[in-house]
């Protein structure tokens, strides 16, 4: 469906309040974007683990930011805690892969699913940081022909 990204944030975190800390995430999506093509349940899983995760390891302000690109649109999740080590960073987003920094619960498939699940739009992930300054999770989706 086409989805506007802008509306999608703000509804997502209304309908995740009470289930994360949504007063620590700024949706910074431009509204003026164009709507991307995308499975709305499939996003919303995405971003609540994409979110959750920057919440769990950040104490403070996590940030949902978007751009127009080459490839669609770019949407990013940065938060500014601890960092990834540069020696998890590419192996992130593979099956059972739990990292260094590893706190908590979870077999390590909350990452493969999202990059599985943004794969199966058409798009890619990535991860950037440098440890003791956060960590930025973008990914690309198609934007909804015009």
């Amino acid at each position: 469906a086409d989805v506007p990204l802008g509306a999608f944030v703000t509804e997502f975190l209304a309908s995740s309040d009470g289930v994360l800390d949504v007063s620590r995430v700024e949706n910074a999506v431009p509204e003026a974007l164009p709507p991307v093509l995308a499975d709305p349940d499939r996003l919303d899983r995405i971003l609540a683990n994409l979110v959750g995760n920057a919440l769990k390891y950040s104490r403070s302000a996590v940030r949902v930011a978007a751009e127009q690109a080459d490839e669609g649109l770019r949407i990013s999740v940065i938060d500014h805690g601890p960092g990834v080590a540069e020696g998890d960073l590419p192996r992130l987003f593979e099956r059972y892969y739990r990292g260094q920094r590893h706190e908590g619960e979870g077999l390590g498939l909350g990452l493969f699913i999202v990059r599985k699940l943004v794969e199966a739009h058409g798009g890619r992930i990535w991860a950037a940081s440098r440890p003791g300054e956060g960590a930025t999770f973008t990914f690309t989706l198609p934007a909804a022909p015009q």
